[in-house]
C-alpha cells in the first residue's frame, strides 16, 4: 500500500490509476510525451535544433512515463 500523489489516499500497488480520485502518474506523463513527440517532428524540419530538442525530452518522458507505475515505486 502506497499514498497517491494527489489526494492520499492509501492503494494498492497493483493498482494502475488511483480509485479515489483517478490520477495515474504513467499516463500523465505518457500524454504529455506523445503531445511534446507529435510537435517535435514539424518542429525538426523547420529548426533542427528545437526539434532535436523535442525530441530528447519527449523520449525521457515517455520512459518516465513507463517507470511511474504505483506498482514500480517504493513505499
Amino acid at each position: 500500500m502506497f499514498a497517491c500523489r494527489r489526494c492520499d489516499e492509501q492503494i494498492a500497488r497493483d493498482a494502475e490509476p488511483c480509485p479515489e480520485c483517478g490520477y495515474d502518474p504513467a499516463g500523465t506523463a505518457k500524454d504529455v510525451a506523445a503531445i511534446l513527440l507529435g510537435l517535435s517532428v514539424p518542429a525538426l524540419l523547420a529548426f533542427p535544433p528545437v526539434g532535436v530538442l523535442g525530441l530528447f525530452v519527449g523520449v525521457l518522458l515517455f520512459g518516465w512515463g513507463l517507470l511511474a507505475s504505483p506498482a514500480t515505486r517504493v513505499a
